[in-house]
């Protein structure tokens, strides 16, 4: 059995033990204030899981082995550290972690804003979800998943984390990221707002409304969006309308298979 099928074969069990607890996690918590009237099962469950499948079981063995490559040749070459003496790595793992998550938020802001920006057609198959629940965190294309991984890891990397303070790290985001996309009513009380990102916080950058386009770009902490003039948190309760706008509605197409190749119609047509 080769590294890459074992791999998929582990993939496979932690997939299925990950989806089914945090489907059970999720079912409660869903039920106790929900943002939207939706059923458990909602409309668009099934490409989200599609998604969430290939992504875990094709993309992310993939990526292993490429990163146990690069992380060979970056150890053979010596590779250096962006801060010389890796004062971070000399941190407990513990600190390291909770480091690592602004580190990681600073990373996922900013590349996020470029997904925006230069990869919408990539990044629009997140934002096509016209109902927000906890699986929609796993509704990214593998191309979005790649750019994540090497642009977050290696930023870590630079700094001088170690391999365990990241990958908890990680962790830790994911299952965030989680909570952020649930379909629970979840506001935090001023000054917490301006700091910690929350349900309803992350809803107003799924909104289908002009006001709140662009905005909201944090995974964890908010504060990156007031810094950087993203922030939008109007006092009205929920939006009312979540996806892409009319006009990209009109040409995006239904189904997993259909989802999976939109980016690539919409680069060729441009051509």
């Amino acid at each position: 059995m080769t590294d890459f099928t074992q791999q998929i074969l582990e993939n496979s069990t932690s997939f299925v033990v990950q989806i089914v607890l945090a489907a059970a996690v999720f079912f409660v918590v869903e039920k106790i204030r929900p943002a939207e009237r939706i059923g458990f099962i909602k409309p668009e469950f099934k490409e989200e899981l599609g998604f969430a499948a290939f992504n875990k079981l094709l993309v992310a063995p993939l990526l292993g082995l490429i990163g146990g490559y690069l992380g060979i040749i970056a150890a053979n070459y010596n590779f250096p550290y962006l801060l010389s003496d890796s004062y971070v790595s000399m941190a407990p793992i513990w600190l390291q972690v909770i480091i690592g998550l602004l580190f990681i938020d600073f990373s996922t802001y900013w590349r996020h804003r470029l997904m925006h920006r230069f990869f919408w057609p990539v990044h629009a198959i997140h934002h096509s979800a016209e109902h927000l629940s906890w699986i929609t965190a796993l509704r990214l294309h593998p191309v979005e998943i790649c750019i994540a991984v090497f642009i977050d890891a290696s930023f870590m990397y630079v700094f001088g984390f170690e391999s365990e303070a990241i990958i908890y790290a990680i962790l830790a985001s994911i299952f965030y990221n989680y909570f952020l996309h649930a379909n629970i009513n979840v506001t935090y009380p001023r000054p917490l707002r301006y700091v910690l990102a929350s349900p309803v916080f992350h809803r107003w950058h799924h909104a289908n409304e002009k006001a709140a386009y662009d905005k909201n770009f944090c995974g964890i902490f908010s504060l990156l969006d007031v810094i950087f003039g993203t922030y939008y948190h109007p006092e009205k309760a929920l939006p009312q309308v979540y996806g892409l706008n009319k006009s990209e509605q009109r040409e995006y197409p239904a189904g997993f298979k259909g989802q999976l190749l939109y980016p690539f119609r919409r680069i060729f047509k441009r051509k």
